[in-house]
């Protein structure tokens, strides 16, 4: 599924580049579209490698097993009972494992950083 769904994204895009029309939303409007200037754009990509960057070494601080139940759950999509058959763990066993990980990661990022982590892990949770 996940194939496919990515192979449909990827075939949209190229349409989307060789055939630049935009159609008229449900209003019969143009789509608005907010564009930010290039510097604008560096400026927040260097945040976003920044948050990123602080994002791994808080993860870098977790146990191997807490590592690996993040990676299962957030990074493969998988829902707890997944994450435990794959580790051969009790799915409480394997939500103690979490809850102690989401514990560490927000002793190890500053105040300010942690709803970025939030934004990012469930994020990547639901897509």
């Amino acid at each position: 599924m996940r194939f496919y769904l990515l192979r449909a994204l990827r075939n949209q895009l190229s349409h989307r580049l060789h055939h630049p029309f935009q159609p008229l939303d449900e209003t019969g409007a143009m789509p608005f579209e907010v564009q930010y200037s290039f510097k604008q754009q560096w400026i927040d990509a260097q945040h976003e490698q920044e948050n990123w960057a602080l994002l791994q070494r808080a993860i870098n601080h977790l146990s191997p097993r807490q590592r690996e139940v993040v990676y299962l759950r957030f990074f493969n999509d998988l829902d707890y009972a997944e994450v435990a058959a794959v580790m051969g763990l009790s799915y409480q066993a394997t939500r103690n494992q979490m809850y102690l990980a989401l514990k560490a990661l927000r002793e190890h990022l500053p105040a300010q950083w942690r709803p970025f982590a939030v934004w990012v892990l469930t994020g990547l949770a639901v897509g």
